[in-house]
């Protein structure tokens, strides 16, 4: 079986431009819209497919990942 690496998805959203999902390391970058950079700490793989099949990209982020997981901005 292959492993994965990082993912990346370009997302086509007012709010989000894309995502990047690190499974080793669990990680999520998020770039938004505004060029903010944030990257999630311990992210589990479940969460990122919720996000990675949402219809709303913003609205799954605001839901499951802002509020609960710790971050750092990236400059």
């Amino acid at each position: 079986m292959e492993k994965i690496l990082k993912e990346k998805i370009d997302v086509f959203s007012s709010m989000v431009q894309s995502i990047t999902y690190t499974p080793m390391k669990k990680t999520l970058l998020v770039k938004f819209s505004s060029g903010a950079k944030y990257i999630y700490l311990d992210v589990d793989g479940g969460t990122f497919e919720g996000l990675r099949s949402a219809v709303s990209k913003g609205a799954y982020l605001n839901r499951n990942v802002i509020r609960l997981f710790s971050y750092k901005k990236i400059k």
